[in-house]
């Protein structure tokens, strides 16, 4: 759930929205998408459903249809001139790299297939558009050019908004938000962050943490690889032994917010509660890759476009293409 978030997104932006697994990032897309409505608030310039272009967390493609009948079916959804489509299903496939368009999306490898559901997605050229985790599970290389195909979406204008688990791609985008438990914590561009963040860091290597001293300390730490980070609310102290004054980035920042979300709301991050009087250890947080966690990608079995199988695709979780025929969802109601 979502509770009090306000904020702007810019036209020919990348907005980036940085969250762990229940940090309310699907349900801020799905209200955006007109998918799902809001219990209260509103949303002022939201743009008709046909002009949303969604992929959901699972690829949003269907498994067996191939990269061609995928990709045709979306701008048959959308009603697209067939001149336009082909035209446009030439660029993207080729700026995708997804050379075989008999291959079917089942035979690809998980970053080719969120390649293909970002395109699939951006096929229409939306207004907006919404990517859900696109890079989450692909290897370095699909990263990148998920990225750079994320970037080009917002040079021909149109409002990008990308969920990730991965805390460094916040600063990939124009601007951030950072969710917690429903909450913003943090937005705007990712060095005003980094610049508002309070406090001091501290680190040292793993190799020289005393275990010891460092369990009693009344201070939050955490582990990046093989560095330990030290928060230090209200400087000035006295340095521990072995650790040393550490450069605030964009995945530290992210933390420390998130450690001030759990004690404004009095619980940690164990999800015990939290008082004034204890001690504000937590414990060790692994981040080699920022909040990235796994996730198992679903295929959505279809294998064709006649009316049996339209049927099947609607009983699935399709919210890309049901928006341009529900209308309750272009009448819906945002924040």
């Amino acid at each position: 759930a979502l509770t009090n978030c306000t904020t702007t997104l810019e036209t020919g932006k990348v907005t980036v929205i940085v969250g762990g697994d229940g940090a309310g990032k699907s349900t801020l897309l799905k209200i955006l998408a007109r998918y799902i409505r809001p219990s209260s608030g509103s949303i002022e310039g939201l743009t008709q459903a046909r002009n949303i272009g969604y992929q959901s967390a699972d690829s949003g493609t269907w498994a067996n249809l191939s990269v061609a009948n995928n990709m045709n079916f979306v701008g048959n959804v959308f009603g697209m001139d067939a001149k336009l489509k082909k035209r446009r299903i030439h660029e993207l496939t080729q700026e995708a790299h997804l050379p075989n368009m008999s291959q079917s999306a089942r035979d690809l490898s998980g970053g080719m297939r969120q390649k293909l559901g970002c395109i699939m997605a951006s096929l229409h050229e939306p207004r907006l558009l919404l990517l859900d985790e696109p890079t989450t599970g692909v290897d370095p290389v699909s990263r990148e050019e998920l990225w750079e195909l994320i970037d080009a979406q917002a040079q021909q204008g149109r409002t990008v908004i990308v969920a990730t688990t991965y805390i460094e791609e916040a600063a990939r985008g124009s601007s951030m938000i950072l969710l917690d438990h429903g909450a913003i914590v943090a937005q705007g561009n990712a060095r005003t962050v980094i610049a508002n963040t309070p406090g001091m860091l501290l680190s040292t290597t793993m190799r020289k943490l005393n275990t010891h001293e460092t369990v009693h300390l009344s201070m939050p730490t955490w582990r990046r690889g093989n560095t330990q980070y030290m928060w230090v609310k209200q400087p000035p102290i006295t340095i521990p032994q072995g650790y040393t004054t550490a450069q605030m980035d964009i995945e530290n920042a992210c933390i420390i917010r998130m450690q001030l979300n759990a004690a404004n709301h009095s619980v940690n991050a164990t999800g015990r509660s939290w008082t004034p009087r204890e001690a504000t250890h937590m414990p060790i947080l692994t981040t080699n890759h920022g909040m990235h966690t796994h996730k198992n990608e679903r295929d959505i079995s279809t294998h064709d476009v006649d009316n049996s199988q339209k049927a099947a695709m609607q009983r699935q979780k399709t919210p890309m293409h049901a928006l341009a025929h529900d209308e309750k969802m272009v009448d819906a109601h945002a924040i």
